[in-house]
């Protein structure tokens, strides 16, 4: 079977949002597989990889949009 895949990228500050999100994405009936990619600081990375146990959490040192 097929599935879907979803990226989120985050700073982590906005833990509520990324929850609905995440709650979101679980509760469609297409199977998915969700990545988070965290930039930012290390301690938001934990707590994002501790709150979305259902997602593949990922850091990234720096800031994303300093990649253009």
């Amino acid at each position: 079977m097929k599935t879907a895949a979803v990226v989120t990228v985050t700073n982590g500050k906005r833990m509520e949002e990324l929850l609905k999100c995440t709650s979101s994405i679980f509760h469609q009936t297409y199977p998915v597989t969700h990545y988070i990619l965290c930039d930012g600081d290390f301690y938001s990375f934990e707590r994002v990889r501790e709150h979305c146990v259902n997602s593949k959490v990922c850091y990234w040192a720096m800031p994303i949009g300093w990649l253009s």
